[in-house]
């Protein structure tokens, strides 16, 4: 099944109406709201490889010290929570990034091997490696001889 978004023809002239609206939502729209009440989510990737998971999460503009990342029964939760305030001497008069809350977090297998989990970030992607256990990892092929 397919979702179609249709916008009907306006073939009326613009009204007072839409114009105010147009106006409220410049002024009072979601990019005006303050930055730290807007959420964050990042995107997310994941890959899977033979021997391992791999969790590629988009954050830039973050250090490696920004992120909080726990494991607690098969929960993989990643979070972040940093401030952006101007330094001495300057004023902010519009922020529109800088100020970083979110919280993901996935289920993982028992398949992961919890113990060898780690993390780096780099260029703006924190990769978090989530090795399989060798029992899930592939096999090869083997013959069965007929007794």
């Amino acid at each position: 099944m397919t979702l179609v978004t249709v916008k009907p023809n306006r073939t009326t002239a613009p009204s007072l109406f839409t114009d105010f609206d147009r106006v409220i939502n410049e002024v009072f729209g979601a990019s005006h709201r303050p930055v730290a009440n807007r959420t964050f989510k990042p995107a997310v990737n994941v890959i899977e490889r033979e021997d391992n998971f791999v969790l590629q999460v988009a954050a830039p503009g973050l250090q490696k010290s920004d992120f909080e990342i726990e494991l607690n029964k098969g929960l993989l939760t990643i979070k972040v929570e940093k401030d952006y305030n101007a330094g001495e001497g300057e004023s902010i008069k519009r922020q529109e990034f800088g100020n970083y809350r979110f919280q993901r977090s996935f289920r993982i297998g028992k398949l992961i091997d919890a113990e060898k989990v780690d993390a780096t970030y780099e260029q703006g992607v924190l990769l978090i490696n989530l090795p399989k256990k060798e029992e899930a990892k592939p096999r090869p092929a083997r013959k069965v001889e007929v007794a």
